[in-house]
């Protein structure tokens, strides 16, 4: 089906200068460790599923490669998201580090598609950003949250002189994140995002691009 207008994520390049902040902050994304509904290919979305034995062990490779000067730590407020900064030593046994949960950083909710196969759930979302399943989310809908919720974060950062944030996130907020810093228009390319688990990417909150990223 051809894309209209309103399928089109210029809305994203229209907000993503409120996020631009002097001095320059790095942020770090990263999505959890892997779950059991994700290594059976099917929806999480707000199910608050623990991490698997290979996701345990993904958060503790992960721990080898986040940088040593992080300050601060902003979290989805779901199970995974917390076991995946457990797994985080020595970064979350620093006293000087701080953290904080945010609702807004979690997974889109997929209402009664949650628990389904991923592909069958992404039918009709891939093509409209509109498209909110009963009980869910649009995929709009999530974009305005997780905008909100950097935006934020990057104001805590100036106002408290951090510099070095990572964030821990889910599939869906981490592909709005990265097809806003790659400058992506068309909505369905934001689909395209690799956002495998515990992968770990760089944004410069100066030009807002991703400028590296570190898999396990």
């Amino acid at each position: 089906m051809k894309e209209t207008p309103s399928s089109h994520w210029a809305f994203l390049s229209q907000k993503i200068d409120r996020l631009r902040s002097s001095p320059k902050i790095t942020i770090y994304i990263v999505r959890h460790g892997q779950t059991a509904l994700n290594a059976a290919n099917k929806m999480s979305g707000q199910k608050n599923v623990p991490l698997t034995l290979t996701g345990r062990l993904q958060s503790r490779h992960l721990s080898k490669l986040i940088p040593h000067d992080i300050d601060v730590v902003f979290t989805s407020t779901m199970r995974r998201a917390a076991e995946t900064l457990s797994g985080l030593v020595p970064l979350n046994t620093r006293k000087d580090l701080s953290v904080y949960l945010d609702s807004r950083l979690s997974e889109k909710k997929w209402g009664d598609i949650e628990g389904r196969c991923i592909e069958n759930a992404f039918s009709l979302t891939r093509k409209y950003p509109d498209f909110a399943p009963i009980g869910g989310e649009s995929y709009r809908q999530v974009a305005f949250r997780v905008f909100n919720s950097s935006v934020d974060m990057v104001n805590y950062c100036k106002k408290n002189g951090k510099k070095n944030c990572l964030v821990i996130t889910h599939a869906g907020p981490m592909r709005i994140l990265l097809a806003a810093a790659r400058r992506i228009e068309p909505y369905s390319e934001i689909f395209e995002q690799d956002v495998a688990n515990c992968k770990l990417y760089e944004i410069d909150s100066h030009s807002l691009r991703l400028s590296g990223y570190w898999w396990r």
